[in-house]
């Protein structure tokens, strides 16, 4: 967090050059991974606000998914599909050097707020819109070739599947997701998530077939 504070601090020093949404993006990522999750929504809305006054589209891409997730962890799963409806459309209505530009924040924007979207859906009992969510995040995913955002689909995929009792699918999707990782030109990404995804998906698929601890 010092990091990103002393980013945000130059970047205001310099009268709020192009890169400060971008830092303002992290901060708030960053705010959200440390489970300082009201925290993290106070200042996504802020961001939102700036991205917009900006004119950033990218931005304000971006800073709509990641409080679609701030919420869905927050349990305000009613604001949390709605915001993350908000961001497919805002996405779909951007031209492709805008959804390319929205990429910096780690995965494809389409494919990853979809993702997101899934698990809400499914908590509000929506499952059939839940699953049509997924499959449309993983066929965006695929369709850019995207090592980042076929991983973070997968693994959101591995979780909703596992949770709807279907540890089979939900293997399927964590094996898919650690051999993306595994052989992603450059970087690692979520390997260890993954592998234990898949492990954990293997367990609830033996238990089932046996009836018997492992």
């Amino acid at each position: 967090m010092a990091t990103f504070s002393r980013a945000r601090e130059l970047c205001e020093r310099l009268g709020n050059p192009p890169e400060y949404l971008h830092v303002l993006f992290w901060l708030v990522t960053a705010a959200a991974i440390r489970g300082e999750l009201v925290r993290a929504n106070e200042m996504v809305v802020d961001l939102i606000a700036l991205a917009e006054e900006h004119n950033d589209r990218a931005a304000v891409l971006n800073a709509r998914r990641g409080h679609a997730g701030i919420l869905l962890f927050l349990g305000a799963l009613a604001e949390s599909v709605e915001e993350g409806r908000r961001a497919i459309e805002l996405f779909e209505t951007s031209n492709e050097v805008e959804q390319l530009a929205a990429r910096g924040a780690g995965q494809d924007a389409g494919a990853a707020v979809r993702a997101v979207l899934s698990w809400g859906l499914w908590l509000r009992g929506e499952v059939d819109e839940a699953v049509a969510q997924l499959a449309a995040a993983l066929e965006r995913a695929n369709a850019v070739k995207h090592p980042h955002t076929q991983a973070y689909v997968l693994y959101y995929g591995a979780i909703l599947h596992a949770l709807r009792g279907e540890p089979s699918i939900a293997q399927s999707y964590a094996e898919r997701c650690f051999s993306v990782v595994r052989f992603a030109p450059g970087k690692r990404l979520n390997y260890g998530r993954c592998r234990e995804m898949s492990r954990r998906a293997d367990i609830i698929h033996i238990y089932r077939r046996t009836k018997s601890p492992v």
